[in-house]
């Protein structure tokens, strides 16, 4: 029909350039907001790899080839230098469909796509097995993986030049501001690029162990080998040496511009995390040892050389010392003492105490020296819940686990120092209950003496020091105006 109605001749032939990336859309400007137009790098790289194209040809860029690969044979690359484009473009002729015996896979948020001429049944169970079990726990990151074409592309990175833009273009405009960067890395996966995948070990064989194990006993109960403990280590360096390198970015903006005589600047981070340490690894159900709950914080002030403070401090007061910094009073209670009179030395101690745990298991608390942590005893009752937030981040390996939703037990109460009320839902023997205390231990303690003890091997649970701790936890719930079903979950003296 369209031949005929313009005249076209019989044999048509047509040039195409795709490629594959974000673009804008809109009207912009058009009078009748019907005429939508689309501008863009990506637009601008796909209309000059058409006028690249031959007649009858259809030209990709690099990165679209990667998502055909699977059904079109390509030409050997050519590199082009298009107008408007600020580097070369590696781009394909498409030659033909490919035509294989193929069996589809299907998963949440992904396809895998396998040849099977090679592959017994038997291989096939085993691979269907796997992906039924283990549905959600690479599949979200390996998608999100297909769009990373060069190393500023992983997370990491794009994070910290980002940061380093803002810096740039921004902060020297505003007379005050508060930059706040959440980066990732080197959380897992362990994933990098070259060179920094090979930077501590060239003779790995087989593919790269990017998701540790979550164990204990790991490599004695053959979760994994000593070769791959090894490996995941390294590549957990590989990722920590790569997202240094990208923080040295930020680094050099707030050198160049002299950041640091006006601005507070903090490195800080919520856990750590095992890697083989008491043949640990991930973060399991195990009472937290120091490589776990003693993190790194690093903060520059103007007008303070640079010194190391040994004193006791905890993430809450991150808080309260940004409060102090800009001169604010909060609105609602809060457990943060300001460290800024330790770092100007207008103060020797912030706390006597910090204190901590995970719902439904252990509570622990530290003096500076000694750490104690308290499991719950009997049957870990009695247990509630406070929140206004019923849900809860999926968990992989159980893609249906969610939190218990509340019953007719459940009733509004109020957090200390708050008038907001949450949903408080008590739990016992026989309920299915949150994820977070599935698992744990009870009338498992452990007490270490930090300073003579730094890879707590001796515990000192029984001795006198253990009444003192116990003596400090009780005190630290009381001034924390915690539920006293804390106390008798915990067996502690003042529950009776």
């Amino acid at each position: 029909h369209v031949q005929e109605m313009y005249n076209f001749p019989e044999k048509l032939e047509v040039r195409v350039g795709i490629h594959n990336g974000l673009c804008n859309v809109g009207n912009f400007g058009s009078a009748q907001r019907l005429d939508y137009t689309a501008i863009g790098r990506a637009i601008n790289v796909a209309s000059r790899l058409e006028s690249e194209a031959e007649s009858g040809e259809v030209l990709v860029s690099e990165s679209t080839k990667i998502l055909l690969d699977d059904f079109f044979e390509f030409s050997s690359k050519r590199v082009i230098q298009p107008k408007g484009v600020p580097h070369p473009v590696n781009c394909y002729s498409v030659a033909l469909k490919k035509s294989l015996n193929r069996e589809s896979i299907l998963g949440e948020c992904f396809k895998l796509v396998i040849n099977d001429e090679n592959l017994t049944e038997n291989d096939l169970n085993r691979l269907r097995t796997f992906i039924a079990k283990y549905p959600e726990k690479s599949a979200p990151y390996d998608l999100s993986r297909t769009y990373f074409r060069e190393e500023r592309d992983y997370p990491g990175p794009k994070t910290m030049q980002a940061t380093a833009d803002w810096l740039q273009e921004h902060g020297q405009h505003h007379e005050s501001f508060l930059l706040f960067v959440d980066e990732f890395d080197p959380h897992e996966p362990f994933d990098t690029p070259e060179p920094w995948a090979s930077l501590y070990e060239t003779d790995w064989q087989g593919d790269q162990i990017i998701w540790p194990p979550y164990a204990t006993n790991t490599v004695a109960s053959g979760v994994i080998s000593e070769r791959e403990a090894k490996h995941i280590r390294n590549n957990y360096g590989a990722k920590l040496s790569m997202i240094d390198h990208w923080l040295g970015r930020v680094l050099d903006v707030l050198d160049q511009h002299n950041y640091w005589q006006d601005t507070m600047v903090i490195l800080c981070t919520d856990h750590g995390h095992y890697l083989g340490e008491k043949d640990i690894f991930g973060k399991p159900r195990v009472m937290q040892y120091e490589t776990l709950g003693h993190t790194p914080l690093m903060i520059a002030y103007p007008g303070v050389p640079p010194k190391h403070i040994d004193q006791l401090t905890t993430n809450v007061d991150l808080y309260a010392t940004l409060a102090d910094l800009f001169d604010i009073s909060p609105q609602h209670k809060t457990h943060g003492q300001s460290l800024l009179p330790t770092i100007s030395s207008l103060a020797s101690e912030t706390r006597d105490w910090a204190i901590g745990g995970i719902f439904g298991n252990w509570v622990q608390i530290q003096d500076g020296r000694y750490k104690y942590a308290r499991a719950p005893v009997g049957d870990n009752f009695p247990l509630s819940m406070w929140s206004n937030r019923w849900s809860t981040m999926p968990v992989p390996y159980y893609p249906g686990l969610r939190l218990p939703e509340p019953d007719h037990r459940a009733y509004l109460d109020y957090m200390p120092g708050s008038n907001i009320p949450v949903i408080r839902q008590p739990f016992q023997r026989g309920d299915m209950l949150p994820f977070w205390c599935l698992g744990g231990s009870t009338d498992d303690h452990y007490l270490f003496d930090i300073d003579n003890d730094p890879e707590e091997n001796e515990n000192l649970i029984g001795t006198k020091q253990e009444a003192r701790m116990i003596e400090l936890m009780e005190a630290a719930l009381d001034q924390l105006e915690a539920p006293t079903e804390q106390a008798q979950r915990l067996g502690l003296p003042s529950a009776g």
